[in-house]
């Protein structure tokens, strides 16, 4: 089987237990069995293809949000709807951010790109440590970071819903690398700017003391504050991805930040309230 040239027709996209029915299926007696987006990565291109299918064969007002490392190639080729395009920077996470489009990537299934740099990532799985009590990938920290983001936009317009995304491989093979602060220090990653940005918010210690420890979770859209303003501090500088809608609709960007951290101000926009993760 050619992995990457047939990914996209691997699977039954209409159904048949594969993965965008298996989370519909688990969310049916959950508050929001609809979700209003739903996160992944794209390495072959065969998942996101499936769940994006999959949704609009059901009908779902679900939409489908790719996050990905900063400057990849299915970042570039999203936006242009060029499949020739490459990427424009390499990237430390594994698994995903290909130097390329591969076959299997479907662009008219894909509703928004995140782009999300290195350090952001690396820090996001050391939080999902944190939180859940296991190691993750740093795949797994990018998909979180594209959670909370649309997170906080769904609050800004004062929107509630679920999130759903994947907690792609275990972290005990990056022991070595992503959760080494050596290693990462000899690839100029510096997690501390990161590691404030995601715990900014008034409520993340009280958020933090009930996410317990689960393997499998969906992030709920908070509330507004009473005074209206997002206290996860979206729309402020410095923002930690660049998310755009699909093209044809309107591209909101936000300063487009480097793989090293360290040159780079303190991000300040990061949703960081994770009361509403709960068990699917």
């Amino acid at each position: 089987l050619d992995q990457f040239g047939l990914a996209e027709r691997a699977t039954d996209w209409r159904g048949n237990n594969n993965i965008a029915e298996s989370i519909i299926g688990q969310l049916a007696l959950e508050a929001e069995p609809e979700p209003a987006w739903i996160v992944c990565g794209a390495g072959t291109g065969g998942t996101s293809a499936t769940i994006g299918r999959y949704l609009r064969y059901r009908r779902l007002y679900t939409q489908l949000c790719v996050a990905e490392p900063a400057g990849s190639g299915f970042v570039h080729g999203w936006l242009t709807r060029d499949p020739r395009a490459r990427a424009s920077q390499p990237t430390l996470i594994e698994g995903i951010g290909r130097p390329r489009v591969e076959p299997g990537f479907l662009f008219d299934v894909v509703d928004r790109v995140v782009e999300v740099p290195d350090a952001a990532s690396i820090a996001a799985a050391w939080l999902l440590e944190e939180l859940l009590g296991h190691r993750y990938g740093g795949s797994s920290g990018t998909n979180l970071v594209a959670c909370l983001q649309l997170a906080a936009a769904m609050r800004a317009r004062g929107e509630r819903g679920s999130i759903v995304s994947l907690l792609c491989d275990r972290g005990e093979r990056y022991a070595q690398t992503l959760f080494d602060p050596s290693w990462l220090v000899a690839h100029g990653v510096e997690l501390a700017p990161w590691n404030t940005a995601l715990r900014a918010s008034p409520s993340s210690a009280a958020s933090r003391r009930n996410c317990a420890p689960n393997s499998r979770r969906t992030a709920r859209a908070s509330r507004p504050s009473s005074s209206g303003r997002d206290e996860d501090g979206a729309g402020g500088s410095g923002a930690v991805a660049r998310s755009c809608p699909r093209p044809g609709s309107s591209c909101m960007r936000s300063q487009r930040l480097s793989r090293r951290a360290s040159s780079q101000p303190a991000p300040s926009a990061i949703a960081t309230d994770c009361t509403g993760f709960s068990r699917t």
